[in-house]
């Protein structure tokens, strides 16, 4: 019995340093209690001005005030070259007057790219006789429109089948053009000149309240559509003063045009800003085309 509770009383010794030292090891450090050692390895690099300000228990107090530095530390090593300092430059002041320059005309890169409307005016499709719809259909469609819309007075089934013809000028007025180039001119001017209709104000005026509200809207949206198949379009729109009729829509305050209708302006006007014909006229530097009017 002896040896048995001598051996017990040696176990309990045992699991008693082993807890102690496990708990001195794996114990979460604090101010009251860390260990004397944990930052002996790191007092090497504190530096003197700092080691004081070290507290007993290892955490160091952090201080706003800056630590000044020798001059020594900044001096810049000597290369061997020589430098010359001088302020007279400092006191010349140079003017830029605009008026003393001279404007010369703009420089513009050629078109890379060709619309589709270009490359398919450029490129006649070679007919398909085993299909059942014929390239010209669309051609024939858009003609029909336009022969329609000439001949009706404005109303809304009138805007509803501009609308219409918006969708039908590509690739309709290229397969028009060349079929016969003569028909594909005569149609490309219908369709400017529709566009100078609804952006008229003096037709718009005279529309009731809904009706001349979309006819300006659709008028922009058809010059959009006109914009984007070429230089050639855009060329005719000029001569048709749409240029200066965006221009107006534009700048008319907010109570007379609503700002839907303007900024669907600006979209068109920068649309066509894109060709180097409208920004030289914008800037008015062709007079030729500035003078030209309407037919």
């Amino acid at each position: 019995k002896r040896t048995r509770e001598g051996k017990d009383v040696e176990s309990n010794k045992e699991w008693s340093s082993l807890l102690d030292s496990y708990n001195t090891l794996f114990e979460p450090f604090s101010p009251d209690h860390s260990p004397e050692h944990s930052f002996d390895m790191y007092d090497d690099d504190i530096p003197s001005s700092k080691r004081s300000a070290t507290t007993d228990a290892g955490f160091e107090e952090f201080s706003d005030e800056e630590i000044p530095f020798a001059e020594e530390d900044f001096e810049m090593q000597d290369t061997g070259l020589d430098y010359e300092f001088e302020d007279a430059w400092m006191t010349t002041t140079v003017e830029f007057n605009p008026y003393q320059t001279e404007i010369t005309k703009l420089e513009t890169f050629p078109i890379l790219f060709d619309t589709p409307h270009e490359t398919l005016l450029n490129k006649r499709p070679k007919p398909d006789y085993g299909s059942k719809r014929s390239h010209s259909d669309d051609g024939t469609r858009l003609r029909d429109l336009i022969n329609k819309q000439k001949t009706a007075s404005i109303s809304f089934k009138w805007v509803e089948s501009l609308e219409e013809l918006s969708q039908q000028l590509y690739p309709g007025l290229a397969q028009l053009s060349n079929r016969s180039e003569k028909e594909g001119k005569e149609s490309l001017q219908c369709v400017c000149k529709f566009v100078s209709t609804c952006l008229d104000e003096s037709v718009i005026l005279k529309q009731s309240p809904p009706l001349n509200i979309r006819v300006l809207k659709t008028g922009l949206r058809l010059a959009e559509s006109v914009i984007s198949l070429g230089q050639q379009t855009v060329r005719i729109l000029l001569q048709q003063r749409v240029l200066e009729r965006l221009c107006e829509i534009v700048s008319q305050s907010s109570s007379l045009m609503p700002s839907s209708i303007k900024l669907l302006a600006i979209k068109v006007l920068v649309a066509m800003l894109d060709y180097p014909v409208t920004m030289e006229r914008f800037l008015g530097w062709n007079e030729e085309d500035s003078k030209s009017k309407s037919p």
